[in-house]
């Protein structure tokens, strides 16, 4: 498997046939290539890309192998930055390390339960709590009926909001 960069890269596709045969798949080659391209956002792969290069930064400032990587590196290195990113940060480098793993077809220390257990751990004591939202009242249905325009969009929202009320109507609380 070849490398650009220290990423590792799938096998190339062949550029021509060697068989006479199989010429009508030609045009194949091509779009497969596109496809295998098109197979992940750019976002996607910029932000694998750099969270697969934090992790191979940390393990040759740590002495260790980036791939295939263990799972006690990955956890010595997801808990030293916790403090320093959030959780959500640390799961998308995680799925990086992951996805590289995959890419070069060796097994990932991601799935580990240790691994798991910790990110869940950073999770509960770095995260943010979920807020508990208040339902809609009536009030807040009739404020929100009295509110709306005569536009088209506001006669299908006003069809809506009632339908819902009359479906999920046993559910409102009164008052505000």
């Amino acid at each position: 498997m070849a490398t650009l960069e220290g990423l590792p890269r799938p096998e190339p596709l062949p550029t021509a046939p060697t068989d006479s045969r199989p010429l009508a798949l030609v045009p194949r080659v091509a779009q497969a290539r596109h496809d295998v391209a098109q197979a992940q956002a750019a976002h996607t792969r910029r932000r694998d890309r750099a969270g697969w290069q934090y992790g191979v930064r940390w393990c040759a400032a740590h002495t260790r192998a980036p791939l295939p990587a263990t799972p006690q590196p990955l956890v010595l290195s997801r808990t030293a930055r916790a403090e320093q990113v959030t959780p959500g940060t640390l799961a998308s480098r995680v799925a990086a390390i992951r996805f590289f793993h995959q890419q070069s077809s060796q097994e990932s220390p991601t799935t580990h339960p240790l691994v798991r257990d910790v990110l869940s751990g950073i999770r509960r004591t770095q995260g943010t709590r979920p807020v508990q939202v208040h339902g809609l009242t009536r009030d807040l249905l009739t404020r929100l009926l009295q509110a709306t325009g005569d536009r088209l969009r506001d006669q299908r929202n006003r069809a809506l909001l009632a339908v819902a009320s009359i479906l999920f109507g046993t559910n409102f609380a009164s008052g505000a």
